[in-house]
Parts: structure tokens; sequence; C-alpha cells
């Protein structure tokens, strides 16, 4: 047994800005058309937001080359990457866990991940990165993710913790900006104490 509390991070939505680029690059190539704020954007599937026959416009966005490998951080995120990497190893076994675009144009979305990850985070995480389509079958005590309900294959043994966003349901019982990461910190440490007691018990035979 480990003190240690694995603790999965999304990407798209966490960590990089996917919906500012998305609507940023629509707006360049369709001016005339509506486009919805940023903090207009209440539904995690932005296509609805959008009329039906201007959504496939604004999915082929997403799934052309350069899409990943160049958005945007989001706020205070790489600040607690960074904290994370340089301070809290002792305590904490991270992971990003990101869900790659399958229609991507060439297949290229995963190295395009792997490539803004070495670029913006470094080696560290780069080794550190699981590329899956059900998240639910990765082991972790905690998964920071902006999905609003995320299911799979089997019942997740992680605990979500909801990035907030326009499109966080009211009903989320867990929800986490960056601005609260010190916060979070302090509960992962006071977490991995109490795995820590709960192994010396095992050890034990208690």
């Amino acid at each position: 047994m480990t003190n240690k509390v694995i603790l999965l991070i999304d990407m798209d939505g966490v960590q990089a800005d996917w919906t500012k680029r998305v609507l940023s690059t629509y707006t360049e190539k369709y001016p005339d058309r509506f486009v919805p704020k940023q903090e207009d954007v209440t539904e995690f599937f932005i296509e609805g937001l959008f009329p039906e026959e201007h959504r496939e416009d604004l999915l082929k966005i997403p799934r052309t080359k350069g899409f990943y490998a160049s958005l945007e951080t989001i706020p205070g995120s790489i600040e607690a990457m960074k904290d994370i990497e340089e301070n809290c190893k002792d305590f904490i076994e991270p992971y990003i866990c990101s869900a790659p675009e399958l229609d991507f144009e060439d297949l290229l979305c995963h190295s395009e991940k792997a490539q803004w990850v070495k670029k913006i985070l470094g080696d560290f995480w780069l080794k550190r990165m699981i590329l899956t389509k059900d998240k639910t079958v990765v082991r972790g005590d905690y998964l920071i993710d902006d999905k609003p309900v995320i299911t799979g294959a089997v019942d997740p043994q992680w605990k979500h913790i909801h990035l907030k966003q326009p499109y966080t349901p009211s009903t989320a019982q867990c929800t986490f900006e960056w601005s609260q990461w010190n916060i979070l910190k302090k509960h992962l440490l006071k977490e991995s104490k109490k795995y820590l007691k709960e192994s010396r018990y095992y050890r034990s035979g208690l």
C-alpha cells in the first residue's frame, strides 16, 4: 500500500482552453454567423448551441491538424501542475488523463496532445500521460475533469472533481477552480496521511 493519492487530471477544458479556440476559429471562418460568448456555453457538447445546418462546420474545427498542439492554457492550471511536479510528489501520484479525438485528421490528435504537454509542461508530465476513451477503467483516487457526467465500462474508483465551467451542472457535488488549488492540495495531503496510517495497520496485521 502507498500513502500517495492518485490524482488524474483532464486536459481539454481543464488545462487547455478547447472552447476558446473553437469559438475564435469559428468566428474567423464564419464572421456573419451567430457565435455564443464563451461564458454562455452552457452545454458540454457545444454543437447543441448552433443551428443544425452549421454544426458540422463547427465540429470540423477540433478535428483539423494543429488544433490541439496550439491550444491556450486555462489560467491557474499550469501553475498548479508545476506545483504538483515540484512540491507534491511525496503525497500525490499525478497523471494526465485525457480522451483523444478519434475522428481527427490523420489520427494526429494523440501526438498533438503529447506535443502540447511537452511544450507547456515538460517531460515529467509527458511520461505521465494516459490517453483513453474510457476513463472509468483508469485507477485513481480523484479525477479533475470538466465533463458533467463520465460513464464507461465500469464504475470508477476515483471521485469526480468538476472543474467549474459554465456547463457545470448545479447538482455537481464537488466543484473546483484552479484558484482553489491550495485548498485542494491541503485536502490531498490530509488524505495521504490517512492512507499512510491505514498502510501501517495493514503491515502490522491490525
